[in-house]
């Protein structure tokens, strides 16, 4: 099993040369040692979305480049000659999967809960695994996602 992803202390969204950009956990891994690969150009439409909620704006922001830029099969399935009967089911089926693929990889801290639930169209797996890795009785600060409430408890 891999470790898990550790969010950086850096500000996860950041204002650089007048662009908002923000970081990618998996592209860090991909690209060892070269940090700008690691920031990309946030979207104006999920800033004016989001606002000042700049968790759920990170998660969305991710979810989406995740999406165009780690799924091949996504990008393949949606080209030109794609055919769909619903592009937005799918399109929420794969975000719900790349939602559940974070919450499994990353280590997140507890405020992040409710950037997670902030989020559209999330299915009943990815709720019961939000409501799995962010437990009301959790202690303050970092919960994994492999805890469950009992051991979480002091």
């Amino acid at each position: 099993m891999k470790p898990k992803i550790i969010l950086p202390d850096f500000p996860l969204i950041q204002n650089r040369d007048g662009e908002q950009v923000f970081f990618c956990p998996y592209c860090r891994r991909e690209i060892p040692g070269h940090p700008e690969a690691w920031f990309h150009s946030t979207s104006e439409y999920l800033q004016s979305v989001f606002g000042d909620e700049r968790a759920a704006e990170w998660i969305a922001s991710n979810i989406m480049h995740f999406r165009h830029r780690h799924l091949r099969y996504y990008n393949n399935s949606v080209g030109y000659n794609a055919y769909f009967h619903d592009y937005q089911a799918f399109k929420d089926q794969v975000n719900n999967r790349i939602k559940r693929r974070f919450l499994r990889e990353i280590t997140f801290p507890c405020e992040f809960k409710s950037a997670f639930l902030r989020l559209q169209a999330n299915d009943e797996a990815t709720l019961k695994l939000i409501e799995k890795t962010f437990p009301e009785e959790s202690l303050a600060g970092v919960v994994h996602s492999g805890d469950t409430a009992k051991e979480v408890k002091r």
